[in-house]
């Protein structure tokens, strides 16, 4: 093994040690892009008996090759940075080695109530994670896939028919629409939309084959037709099993709100007030702005994702769908991208806030800048480049 392949083993298994230890997700960054495979920790009671230790989701894949909206004259566009994981084969190695590291851990952990040199007993029964280690669960190690919009470089089919037709893909209503047409995959199920609905509850969004402390919705916005300013919310509560009956803090859950595009701040409103409560782990946001050329906004950029981290409390803001990608076709000279740094960002968000005070004549001690700056001392903002993971504390 390299110096580099080695540096990055021993990096995983850090992070797998730590991951483990505090039953924390892991979150992997496949391209430059937007592709992400998402490891939550599945529950004790799943893992006692020697189960899988992460459950695997895999979000808009697009690991190689060209993406055509409408026609190639229109839009076609390319990565402009070769996926440091390019194949969902490769997909599944990652899946696959984080397992075997996990198991490592496992049975070192088990040593230690063994004399040295005892060894395993040829006639011990397997594990369930050796079986699958083996085999895997439908002959994969991803769990279903999530996909957030019909667009080609949010579902594209050249990466999707890579994976295994067993697996359960879960999609927006246009993209479900879309996949079914394939004929590939034998469960294709649509995901459940929700608009400022202060009656969520996100047991029941635990979709059909998902076991029932996970769930995935997602939210719309009232005032766009096409969907594009939606966002996926995949809740989970994995430390103990979430109960059938009223809400306690039992059943509260864990949240990742993933929106490539962004989400509108009043859209997320609702979702401090629901019960069980949603404690807001991680915002998937672009910092880029990117528009039509005297048309309207696409990608809602990095103002609109710091709104919606302070309105959602979220603890990590992870930018996604920022790569500046090669294309050809009408769009491409039409199409503006702007970044707006999170420095830039904090400091206008600070200067809006001073013009509010100073209007109302409110005092800056609960909600003026110094105020501001110290909600993000504690929260995390984040770039994971192409190929980095990060563990979810």
């Amino acid at each position: 093994m390299d110096e580099p392949s080695a540096q990055l083993e021993a990096d995983l298994h850090d992070s797998l040690r730590a991951s483990l230890a505090a039953r924390r997700p892991i979150i992997h960054h496949l391209n430059a892009d937007s592709s992400w495979l998402i490891q939550i920790p599945r529950p004790d009671s799943a893992v006692r008996n020697g189960g899988r230790f992460f459950y695997n989701i895999l979000i808009d894949p697009w690991l190689r090759g060209s993406q055509v909206d409408l026609a190639s004259w229109f839009s076609r566009q390319w990565h402009a940075t070769p996926s440091a994981v390019d194949s969902i084969a490769a997909v599944e190695e990652l899946a696959r080695e984080v397992e075997i590291l996990g198991e490592k851990l496992r049975e070192g952990l088990n040593a230690k109530g063994r004399s040295v040199g005892a060894g395993r007993n040829k006639s011990e029964r397997k594990s369930n994670t050796q079986v699958e280690l083996e085999s895997g669960q439908w002959g994969t190690y991803i769990d279903c896939v999530t996909i957030s919009h019909e667009f080609t470089d949010h579902c594209h089919r050249q990466t999707l028919l890579q994976v295994k037709k067993g697996v359960p893909v879960l999609a927006t209503r246009e993209a479900a629409r879309l996949i079914r047409g394939w004929d590939h995959f034998e469960t294709v199920i649509t995901i459940s939309e929700v608009k400022n609905d202060a009656e969520f509850d996100w047991r029941r969004s635990s979709l059909e084959l998902l076991p029932d402390w996970l769930g995935v919705a997602r939210i719309l916005s009232r005032m766009d037709p096409v969907s594009l300013h939606s966002g996926l919310l995949i809740c989970f509560n994995s430390a103990s099993q979430p109960s059938s009956t009223a809400a306690t803090d039992e059943d509260a859950a864990e949240g990742i709100i993933y929106t490539p595009h962004g989400i509108y701040p009043d859209n997320v409103d609702f979702l401090k007030s629901v019960s069980p409560p949603i404690h807001h782990l991680a915002l998937l946001h672009g910092v880029y702005s990117v528009s039509l050329s005297k048309g309207p906004q696409i990608n809602l950029g990095g103002r609109n994702g710091l709104k919606i981290k302070r309105k959602l409390d979220s603890r990590y803001w992870i930018a996604t769908h920022d790569e500046v990608k090669q294309g050809r076709g009408l769009i491409n000279w039409i199409l503006r991208s702007k970044l707006i740094p999170f420095g830039d960002a904090l400091e206008r968000e600070i200067h809006q806030e001073d013009m509010v005070n100073d209007r109302d004549k409110k005092s800056c001690t609960d909600s003026g800048p110094e105020h501001l700056v110290e909600q993000f001392k504690t929260k995390r903002w984040e770039v994971l480049g192409n190929g980095e993971s990060r563990v979810l504390y």
